[in-house]
């Protein structure tokens, strides 16, 4: 093929690297070279009709969805809606953004692109600025009991969120990790929207939004925690409401799972009373180390009681924060091996259960009808941003790239301003 008229076969290298496999493992699957496999993801070499049906079958896909026709310059009827239509529909979802990118990785980021450092010689309370001490001091007052349960459990049974760096050594994303616990967390994040705070919030609001890009350390409780939305194999996105009585989003609906990660399971202070289920689902290794796996999976596990969650089907997409608690979460899209119906009746038996479940197809028009409709009254505030990245995931894997590229420019809306002026208007 001439090199002028070379076109990149993106589909085939997304649907590629969304199951893991490197170029050589597909090679070995369809009996060719790692060389040859290169060539095609490149577009320098046609994929001939034998390859591509082995292609075809390896990864499920259609030689549309796997990009062949597109780069043959086949005209492909357009069965799907046009891209100002997608558009219109899902800009009623980034007009008033609840949460924002701290960290994007565009393309998303694989497992074992992101490395985890735990360091349990840093202890987060015994540092706490005065205003902060202040605040946690208030809260114990007017919350006596609950800041006696809190106190019985041991730093290091929860993870805090210190910094992020990127390693060009290692080419890998780093986070670093400390120990932490519940108490400091309930004791400011969820009453950082209000104006008993305000100073605190004042303070603090620009390290939030931009400390994580900027290397620095984070000054607020900040507990490692993850949104992940989960879709099944046909096609559907997973619901869960939240409980009417927590202290935050009430009765609100996530598109998917959220979970804390759990700190390593042996500590030589009492036992873990008051928080969820790390003996039964640990996110660290028996040898003390944090395991990004193990937390995504164990999330999984616990929420939703399915255990089949497999690494090659995660992709990670950043870190975003809530503007009313200034909490960052990792996000994530994790497409399960399994059916809706199979997910809905797994979770159902799961050991963290939901209110309630339902399911969304992921499609822009059944978004944007749930995102307008009275039963789904209230969503959590990064629920809009994972639904939105679940799609143009689906898009990109489908070989959609105009419609791919206009979810990109939905997911800008995200990412705050130079000099953003606090959006979050400080209840009483």
């Amino acid at each position: 093929m001439d090199s002028d008229t070379k076109k990149p076969n993106r589909s085939l290298r997304f649907c590629r690297e969304n199951r893991g496999w490197s170029q050589q493992k597909v090679a070995e699957l369809v009996d060719t070279s790692e060389d040859m496999v290169s060539r095609w993801e490149r577009g320098v070499t046609k994929t001939s009709p034998y390859y591509r049906e082995k292609l075809c079958a390896l990864f499920g896909k259609t030689a549309e969805e796997l990009g062949f026709l597109e780069q043959e310059g086949t005209k492909v009827p357009d069965t799907h809606p046009k891209d100002d239509t997608v558009t219109e529909l899902l800009e009623p979802l980034v007009e008033h953004p609840q949460c924002a990118w701290v960290i994007a990785w565009d393309l998303g980021e694989e497992v074992s692109d992101i490395e985890l450092v735990y360091n349990s010689r840093v202890h987060y309370e015994s540092i706490l600025p005065e205003s902060m001490q202040q605040a946690l001091d208030d809260w114990c007052k007017k919350n006596h009991t609950k800041c006696q349960e809190k106190k019985r459990d041991p730093v290091g049974t929860l993870v805090r969120l210190e910094k992020t760096e990127w390693s060009h050594r290692a080419y890998k994303h780093i986070v670093f990790l400390s120990p932490s616990r519940y108490l400091i967390y309930v004791a400011t994040h969820p009453h950082l929207g209000k104006a008993q705070m305000r100073r605190i919030r004042e303070a603090r609001f620009d390290n939030a939004l931009n400390g994580l890009k900027n290397g620095e350390t984070l000054e607020l409780p900040s507990n490692f925690a993850l949104h992940m939305a989960v879709v099944s194999q046909d096609g559907y996105l997973l619901l869960r409401r939240r409980a009417s009585d927590t202290e935050l989003y009430p009765s609100a609906w996530e598109a998917g799972i959220g979970e804390f990660m759990h700190g390593p399971e042996h500590t030589s202070e009492p036992e873990y009373t008051s928080g969820p289920y790390p003996a039964q689902f640990p996110h660290f290794t028996e040898n003390g180390l944090p395991d990004l796996f193990l937390f995504l999976k164990n999330a999984v596990a616990e929420e939703l009681g399915y255990h089949e969650a497999r690494q090659e089907n995660i992709r990670l997409y950043g870190f975003a924060v809530e503007y009313e608690t200034l909490a960052p979460k990792l996000v994530v899209v994790y497409h399960a091996d399994c059916t809706i119906a199979t997910l809905l009746e797994s979770a159902k038996k799961a050991k963290d259960r939901a209110r309630e479940l339902s399911s969304l197809e992921l499609t822009p028009h059944a978004i944007a009808k749930a995102c307008s409709s009275a039963h789904y009254s209230s969503w959590g505030p990064t629920s809009k941003l994972v639904m939105l990245l679940a799609l143009k995931q689906d898009f990109m894997a489908k070989g959609r790239e105009d419609q791919g590229s206009e979810m990109r420019r939905l997911l800008d809306c995200f990412e705050p301003k130079e000099d953003l002026a606090d959006p979050w208007k400080l209840q009483t």
